[in-house]
């Protein structure tokens, strides 16, 4: 038993020496492709990608109708309050109540004007749990329309800027992966003059290590002077030196060609040399074009408008009157149960229209430094029932 585990652990052994001793042959092209697949720069580029994917898809969302559910259920409340007597004493009554909530709405914005059109429903149960009490109130159906006045309207320039950020992602994604390409080449080629210059230093050092030996046998037959021999060892220990300093620089450098490419192959990495390419011709008038249509700075400069424009659009409301005005018609039923309001037909009805304004400069004086205090605006309500 103890000699299979010793020779199992021999075999262990061998192998991994047999790994260290093997050799991984790279291509430029390997190398590229691997930094595209694996690389942390691809892979953040990737995400980023997808961010402004799904940043995009949220920018949609907004301008499709929106269904919500909202409510408190249960909304439970047990405390006591402080009750103050017609003596000027004291008492302390329990409340325990249940006051729920519920309320779904449907809605749509309206992009040109930057209102919204809505549906919605409510319900309301309250539990009085110390006098046992149980009373509804509910909007069995109200439509209606919110419209800010004189505002700036964010859905419609967000209409023109988003399209184009989406379309700058796009673009950024691009570039990353081709700067990654770029990085990829550039420790490759690190690496590969590292590799060169190695072989360089072993040959000199090899042919330093010849001369000296021939040199030692020239002393003791005496051809040459001891000085000449000092020379050629102190060429043979720069030679070394030269050496260890190469395969330090080829270390580093395969060190982060590994590292850059996320790879944790052990094994040392043997590059091939590319081929030459050959010349090719370069149109000046195509090569600007193409700079036009695909750098990221100039598809940037489009969407820098755009901003500036929504900017320069929302500084002069922001000083002008804050008009919101909602008109709504609305079924109001309270103190029912929610099926016998089912059962009969729709309660009384309301109708109304409701606006409300702020102006920051209206009935103010100027303060000492200059800024105008800002006043609660002015609400006008005109309803009906029927």
């Amino acid at each position: 038993m103890i000699m299979r585990k010793l020779f199992t652990w021999i075999i262990i052994l061998l192998a991994g020496r047999a790994a260290q001793g093997q050799v991984r042959k790279l291509t430029l092209e390997d190398v590229v492709q691997q930094a595209k697949e694996h690389s942390i720069a691809s892979k953040q580029a990737v995400t980023q990608k997808k961010t402004n994917y799904w940043q995009f898809r949220s920018f949609l969302a907004d301008y499709k109708p929106q269904l919500s559910l909202l409510g408190t259920v249960p909304g439970f409340t047990r405390s006591y309050i402080e009750v103050v007597q017609p003596d000027g004493t004291v008492t302390f009554q329990q409340v325990s109540n249940n006051n729920s909530t519920l309320n779904l709405s449907l809605s749509q914005s309206i992009a040109m004007t930057g209102g919204t059109i809505y549906m919605q429903q409510q319900i309301q149960r309250f539990d009085d749990f110390q006098r046992n009490v149980t009373r509804y109130n509910g909007i069995p159906f109200e439509i209606g329309i919110k419209q800010p006045l004189f505002q700036f309207n964010p859905l419609k320039w967000d209409r023109r800027i988003q399209p184009l950020k989406y379309q700058e992602g796009n673009q950024q994604y691009i570039q990353s992966l081709e700067q990654v390409a770029l990085d990829a080449t550039g420790f490759y080629f690190d690496l590969l003059v590292a590799q060169v210059n190695l072989q360089i230093a072993e040959k000199n050092r090899s042919n330093n290590d010849t001369l000296f030996k021939i040199a030692r046998h020239k002393l003791e037959l005496g051809k040459i002077s001891q000085n000449d021999l000092l020379q050629l060892q102190m060429g043979l220990l720069t030679a070394q030196k030269d050496l260890a300093s190469a395969q330090q620089s080829a270390a580093v450098a395969s060190l982060k060609l590994k590292m850059y490419l996320g790879s944790r192959d052990e094994r040392e990495l043997e590059l091939d040399i590319p081929s030459e390419s050959g010349e090719f011709a370069i149109d000046p008038q195509r090569a600007l074009d193409e700079a036009f249509a695909n750098r990221l700075g100039f598809r940037r400069i489009p969407q820098t408008a755009a901003r500036s424009r929504a900017g320069c659009a929302a500084c002069p409301e922001k000083q002008r009157l804050e008009c919101n005005s909602e008109c709504h018609v609305r079924v109001v039923e309270p103190g029912k149960p929610p099926a016998r309001r089912v059962r009969e037909s729709a309660g009384p009805g309301i109708c109304g229209i409701a606006a409300h304004i702020t102006d920051p400069y209206l009935g103010t004086k100027q303060s000492p430094h200059g800024s105008r205090p800002h006043r609660p605006g002015i609400r006008t309500t005109v309803g009906g029932t029927g």
